[in-house]
């Protein structure tokens, strides 16, 4: 009671609310890389009608624009609110989007956001170039937001071909780029002191470092052209670790034939807020042409970065290098673009598709590994003011019941579509809780932050629950699954959240499901065909269908 009294007390006193102090901390404090461990990434749906759109600095102009566009409605206040049904959502993400970095810092990093940024980072195999995109508001005070112009598309791309042209010349006379950027791959506190030695060692360099933190966004233009969904979901979540800058709120990432999608940094938003800012962007994309607008102060041209390093530090970046090289080799990644049904079936049946798949998940694993996990779903919880997301742990009792019926070849069809739908209203109501933020994982978060501080100030004890063998195998998420989808995603996922676990990110259609798997070499294939053969079994379930059960339990 003392605990959640001091809980209620802070949420009076608080101008934001009484979790984020605490989220903020859990991103910040963590010591992990943030490449696969925490930022997630979105691969677009290819431009549906242009040519241009197939060519890489055709994609790139396009995207960018779209994204200037956007924050521009963003800037001017012509950005429409977000509504579940008739429930307005916070906003206060979005602000985060653009002109955000997190730096890194010995024990805990800094959330830094640039209100005032104006120009964009273009990475081009490992060598960084700056230009302006948006005319200057600060020059003109009297000037507004609704004044403001963006880049013509005809001089982005006129300063898109510079630099991939500079890093040609660069290459073709020997001269190698410093892939300072794969710094962005390591351990926080390693991250922490190389970069305040790049600071020490020269002030070009902390002109450079200031100079990315401050852009509205980074550009990965990559050599590589992914030729199926697996290549590309490796190259949207890791790439080779050193076209990047991983510390960005967002990377816009366009490989050489005009795959694109974006990495984004999580501390400042989540995926749905993401979720809304691509299918406005997909949409923008698709238009028949932009605005012809060019900056009133003239072209900018790009400007290459530079850095001043010592030999210790050309020494270190070739060490971070293998170790992120190790990193991905070790993450396993397999997408299973399912094509046999999706939403309309599922909801033909009076059933929820979120839940319906989450049961597939349970049924997967519960077929390869012979038991259950814990299991994570975020679940949004924006129409609180600046919620963030809630949890719903899907391996109930009755997926349990559920995935041991449909595994026992003495259980009847009947019995097996009752265990089926009985595991999907518990997961649906569920759902319904969390989405009410009426969860208690969030709740008993807060509560053990309080008693941690509480104990460091006053030396007071941790309530046992805290350390109990129970509350932490529940909270620690083999599956950590995720729904983020809609017309302008091809594919989403992030990497596994702790060493023996998977990464699960799907996408819903109406006529197709889309998973990305990502795991330490836990037999990632296996589950993936484990997953087919449970959707399709439920499906034939649900159908009473025998012969193709019997088919089916072949596979």
């Amino acid at each position: 009671p003392k605990l959640h009294q001091e809980l209620i007390q802070r949420e009076k006193t608080t101008q934001t609310s009484w979790l984020k102090p605490f989220w903020d901390a859990m991103y910040l404090d963590d010591r992990s890389p943030i490449v696969i461990n925490t930022n997630p990434f979105f691969l677009l749906n290819d431009h549906p009608m242009y040519a241009k759109a197939c060519s890489q600095v055709g994609r790139a102009t396009n995207l960018i624009s779209a994204f200037l566009r956007f924050y521009h409605q963003l800037r001017s206040k012509e950005f429409k609110p977000e509504f579940d049904k008739d429930k307005p959502l916070c906003m206060s993400q979005y602000a985060n989007l653009f002109g955000g970095a997190r730096i890194p810092h010995l024990n805990s990093d800094e959330l830094l956001h640039y209100s005032d940024s104006n120009h964009i980072i273009i990475a081009v195999a490992g060598q960084f170039y700056s230009f302006q995109v948006i005319d200057n508001l600060f020059e003109i005070p009297s000037r507004q937001w609704k004044d403001v112009k963006i880049i013509s598309e005809v001089d982005l791309a006129r300063n898109l071909n510079i630099c991939i042209e500079h890093g040609k010349q660069q290459k073709s006379f020997g001269q190698q780029s410093i892939p300072v950027g794969v710094f962005t791959t390591d351990n926080r506190d390693s991250w922490a002191q190389n970069r305040q030695e790049l600071i020490n060692l020269h002030s070009i360099n902390a002109e450079s470092l200031n100079i990315i933190d401050s852009a509205l966004f980074v550009v990965c233009l990559d050599e590589v052209a992914p030729a199926n969904a697996n290549q590309a979901s490796k190259v949207m979540l890791h790439g080779d670790g050193r076209n990047r800058w991983f510390d960005k709120s967002l990377q816009l990432i366009i490989c050489a034939n005009g795959k694109s999608g974006i990495n984004m940094e999580h501390s400042g938003f989540d995926g749905q807020t993401v979720l809304r800012f691509l299918t406005d962007v997909y949409l923008t994309s698709i238009e028949d042409s932009f605005s012809s607008q060019s900056l009133t102060i003239g072209r900018s041209e790009p400007r290459p970065l530079q850095w001043i390093v010592s030999q210790q530090l050309i020494n270190k970046i070739s060490q971070v290098g293998k170790k992120i090289d190790r990193m991905i080799a070790k993450v396993e990644t397999e997408v299973l673009e399912f094509t046999d049904f999706g939403r309309k079936f599922i909801l033909g049946h009076s059933l929820s598709p979120d839940a319906f798949v989450q049961m597939a998940f349970q049924l997967a694993y519960f077929r390869v590994f012979a038991t259950t996990v814990s299991t994570y779903e975020s679940v949004s919880v924006k129409q609180f003011a600046y919620g963030r997301t809630e949890v719903i742990r899907s391996s109930t009792k009755e997926a349990v019941e559920f995935t041991k019926c449909f595994t026992n070849s003495t259980t009847s069809q009947q019995e097996k579509l009752e265990s089926l739908k009985l595991a999907i209203q518990s997961h649906t109501k569920q759902l319904q809780v969390r989405k009410a933020a009426r969860g208690p994982e969030r709740h008993l978060f807060g509560l053990k932050n309080i008693a941690l501080q509480l104990q460091k100030l006053h030396g007071t004890s941790i309530p046992e629950i805290f350390n109990d063998k129970s509350y932490e195998i529940v909270t620690s998420s083999v599956m950590s699954t995720s729904n983020c989808g809609g017309f302008a995603l091809a594919l989403f996922g992030f990497g596994p959240v702790v060493e023996n676990g998977f990464g699960i990110g799907y996408n819903i259609t109406n006529d197709s499901i889309s998973v990305n798997l990502t795991s330490n070499k836990r037999r990632t294939f296996v589950f993936m065909m484990a997953l087919q053969w449970a959707l399709l079994t439920m499906r034939a379930v649900l159908e009473n269908n025998l012969s193709t059960i019997k088919q089916i339990s072949k596979l």
